[in-house]
Formats: C-alpha cells, sequence, structure tokens
C-alpha cells in the first residue's frame, strides 16, 4: 500500500521502545498516599458506601403489589384510544422518574434534544423536562464515559 516494510519495523521499534520507557518510570514512582488518589478524579473526597447511595435510592419511590401472581399472565389489546402501549409506559415512566429525582437525573441519547428515537421524549419537553434531555453524539463509548462519570461525580 505504498509503505516500506523497513519503515513500519522502525515504527513499531520506536513505539515499544517508548512503551518501555515509560512502564520502567512508572514501576520506580512511589506509591501514591492513600488521601492523593482522588486527586483529578472527582470533587467527593469522601465518597458514599454502597450502603449509603441505596440509603438515598429509598427515599421516595413507592413498590406496589402486583396485579398477578407470579407466573401468571393476563394480556388483553385494545384499539381504544387511551389505551396504553409499550411505548407510552416507557414514556410515563421517564415522566415520572423526571418529576420524583429532580435535579439528580438526565437522560442522555441520540437524538434527545428533537424528540428522541420515535418521539419517546415528546411526554418529557411537554411537562418541562427539556433540560434533563442531553443529546449525545453518535458512540457508544461518549455515552458509556459521561454516564461513569456523572456516576462518579455524585449523580
Amino acid at each position: 500500500m505504498g509503505c516500506d516494510e523497513g519503515v513500519l519495523e522502525q515504527m513499531e521499534a520506536e513505539e515499544q521502545a517508548l512503551a518501555d520507557s515509560s512502564r520502567k518510570e512508572m514501576e520506580e514512582m512511589p506509591w501514591p498516599e492513600g488521601h492523593s488518589v482522588t486527586k483529578g478524579i472527582t470533587s467527593l473526597h469522601d465518597a458514599s458506601s454502597h450502603s449509603e447511595q441505596f440509603s438515598r435510592l429509598d427515599g421516595g419511590r413507592k413498590v406496589s403489589e402486583a396485579p398477578l401472581e407470579s407466573g401468571k399472565v393476563s394480556l388483553e389489546f385494545s384499539d381504544a384510544a387511551n389505551s396504553t402501549s409499550y411505548s407510552r409506559a416507557i414514556q410515563n415512566a421517564m415522566a415520572a422518574i423526571a418529576d420524583e429525582s429532580g435535579e439528580g437525573v438526565v437522560f442522555m441519547g441520540e437524538d434527545m434534544e428533537v424528540a428522541g428515537a420515535f418521539g419517546m421524549n415528546l411526554p418529557l419537553k411537554a411537562k418541562g423536562h427539556s433540560d434533563k434531555l442531553l443529546d449525545m453524539p453518535l458512540s457508544e463509548a461518549v455515552i458509556v464515559h459521561s454516564a461513569t462519570g456523572a456516576a462518579l461525580g455524585g449523580m
């Protein structure tokens, strides 16, 4: 493809030498002090334990009785104008989460600003939650890393 094999071998050798040098330098460094390991990572220097994090979630959610016994199925399909569809149930759940969680929630994904996939965000906008919609680029890595950062930041 127009690249000499020798050039590729030289590039590989240079990169390997740099990696080896960096590893040696890192291995010779002293271990960090315990109090310094959060520097540059998060503003939370007294991170909550798992039980403390879970206790924050227990505050406003209500558990309701299941209408059916475990293993039983009861499906009735309706063409009525006011019937609930799977997408409508998701929309209602998103709106309820936004109402209950206040500033502690954000909905991120692709095409979130307009209406979301298949108009899923329209009820959120109608209820005044446009500020909770975060439009992300078409990159799973960016979405996952943003969510991880939000979690590390306490969201």
